[in-house]
């Protein structure tokens, strides 16, 4: 007696996969070389369970390499248009996105300080308006691609998006460049200065990136975001808006369905401490 697994295999049609053009995909979707190349390489190696429709070697992987290993087929599957076939995959062998993070390493991470100085550092020797790209992320508090895109849209003074009247950049409106399935950007606050700094930056994060590689200075941009989230929590921010600001959904029962702020009493607080927080990249 044949299972409905092992009739689906029988029958599916050949399902054609190709990496022309998967290396500049993922540069869409990704910002870390490091993380690209080793996707890359992990979809090269494992694209034949996308073909074969067979998982079962994912399953003798530990945890942190069989979650890997998942991205990256899941990646491979959008690119080639078969991302259905990949879910099936994963429900036909009862595969999870499975993430574990047992360790304490409070202690191994750099600290404000710390991260300011790798983002001064930068600045220091990038030209002006890639230097001012790195100012305008601390202050959005994005992501590094979600801030280079923010900064294009200003630029172009696209419809619909800086809200004037409530000193807003309305992200949500523009679905297709910050609402993704796991990573998202709702609002983020402005004043006119900072406007104005944004117009005058480069909303190219690969060439900050290669400025900064052929100089051997680490690109600090993942550290923007850090440093914005604590300096606001250090200031008396509750976590809950900073979290609205970072496009995190609340986890708690008390965000979801509680916690109801008043929304222009914390932006004036906010707004007043974005120019501090410029002065400490000065």
């Amino acid at each position: 007696m044949h299972s409905n697994y092992d009739v689906e295999q029988a029958t599916r049609p050949a399902i054609a996969i190709t990496l022309d053009g998967f290396d500049a995909y993922l540069r869409k979707v990704l910002t870390s070389d490091k993380d690209i190349t080793y996707l890359h390489a992990r979809a090269n190696k494992y694209q034949h369970v996308l073909t074969s429709c067979n998982a079962s070697e994912l399953l003798a992987m530990s945890h942190d390499m069989q979650r890997q290993t998942m991205r990256a087929l899941s990646h491979l599957a959008k690119f080639n248009g078969c991302y259905e076939t990949w879910q099936r995959i994963i429900k036909n062998h009862a595969l999870h996105w499975r993430h574990t993070d047992d360790n304490f390493n409070f202690f191994e991470k750099e600290d404000i300080n710390e991260m300011l100085d790798r983002i001064k550092q930068a600045i220091k020797v990038l030209p002006a308006d890639c230097a001012n790209t790195l100012v305008v992320a601390t202050m959005l508090g994005l992501r590094a691609d979600e801030s280079c895109k923010a900064i294009g849209l200003i630029k172009q003074a696209t419809k619909d998006y800086y809200n004037e009247e409530r000193g807003i950049l309305e992200h949500y409106r523009h679905k297709d460049l910050f609402i993704r399935r796991s990573k998202k950007a709702y609002i983020s606050l402005v004043d006119d200065d900072l406007l104005t700094l944004a117009k005058q930056s480069s909303d190219s994060y690969h060439s900050i990136r290669s400025y900064l590689k052929r100089r051997k200075i680490p690109m600090p941009m993942r550290y923007c975001r850090k440093v914005f989230a604590t300096y606001l929590r250090q200031h008396g921010i509750e976590t809950e808006f900073i979290d609205l600001l970072q496009g995190r959904t609340p986890a708690s029962i008390f965000g979801k369905h509680y916690y109801r702020p008043d929304f222009d009493k914390q932006a004036k607080r906010i707004l007043r401490l974005l120019p501090e927080l410029k002065k400490e990249l000065a």
